[in-house]
């Protein structure tokens, strides 16, 4: 797979690598996401409401973790199956947990970098016009739908230069992720867009399906507070499992489609190959 891939080429990659360590790979995850699962079973059994909203923190915070390590996890076992490697789910499950804090990190400053650069100037600027249109509602609305638009613009073009920050973070081992995702992006925006709507989707329609069900239950309950059913936290932990390891599957050969096109890659470790292999008699 270490070569120039198509967007059909990609997606097909994952979901070859998705079937071919599926037992593996789901058992990765929901062995990853058990303690938070557990946790949000120990939220969801008390009726009271302010008991549930105290243990629901635990439950989101371990969640936001073993997500965080499952993802890096499924992105290293990837890149072991790309370099014809061996496969150890023990191994990736570690590696995953040994790199849950730079990638929380890197995505934290990634998110102040642009809160700092594009939400403040935005807001003060939206501050600044509500202040001087405030008596006329056509132009404030016109106000709110236009940087409304030009935040959802700016969010997703620093999306798609920050497409490959796990993958960088992860199997580079360097803190230099934006400059480097942002190189490997330029002038495959287009391509980049495509894998990563369609692995997001696949990503976010079971997630959907089983919060329109919670919500479905809470109506029919005629319950009058929500509350999170338990079904629903283990849906929740067998949905992640199921659809983490193939949009990281997906994203980690959009990784490597790039460096092997923009650094030649291939053609790098292919010399290597040939520089440390044993001479012939």
């Amino acid at each position: 797979m270490l070569r120039p891939l198509s967007i059909g080429e990609i997606l097909d990659g994952g979901f070859t690598i998705y079937r071919q360590y599926f037992t593996k790979l789901v058992g990765m995850g929901l062995l990853l996401l058990s303690l938070p699962m557990l946790a949000g079973i120990a939220a969801a059994i008390p009726d009271d409401q302010t008991i549930q909203a105290i243990l629901s923190l635990p439950y989101a915070l371990l969640n936001g973790i073993a997500s965080i390590a499952l993802g890096a996890a499924c992105v290293w076992l990837t890149s072991q199956v790309v370099l014809a490697r061996p496969v150890d789910i023990r191994e990736a499950a570690g590696k995953g947990l040994q790199k849950f804090f730079p990638v929380f990190l890197c995505g934290l400053l990634l998110l102040l970098g642009y809160s700092i650069i594009v939400g403040l100037p935005a807001g003060i600027a939206f501050g600044v016009w509500s202040a001087v249109f405030s008596d006329s509602p056509a132009l404030f609305g016109v106000g709110i739908v236009f940087f409304a638009v030009a935040i959802g613009v700016t969010v997703i073009i620093m999306a798609l230069m920050a497409f490959a920050l796990v993958p960088v973070v992860v199997l580079e081992d360097t803190w230099s992720f934006f400059s480097r995702s942002r190189a490997l992006a330029r002038k495959s925006w287009l391509k980049i867009a495509i894998v990563t709507f369609i692995y997001t989707i696949v990503v976010a329609l079971p997630a959907i399906v089983v919060g329109a069900g919670s919500v479905l239950q809470q109506a029919m309950s005629g319950a009058e507070q929500f509350s999170q059913p338990i079904w629903v936290v283990f849906a929740n932990a067998l949905v992640a499992a199921l659809t983490t390891p193939f949009a990281n599957a997906c994203l980690t050969l959009l990784y490597y489609d790039q460096r092997v096109r923009k650094e030649g890659l291939d053609v790098e470790l292919s010399a290597s190959a040939i520089d440390t292999a044993p001479a012939g008699g």
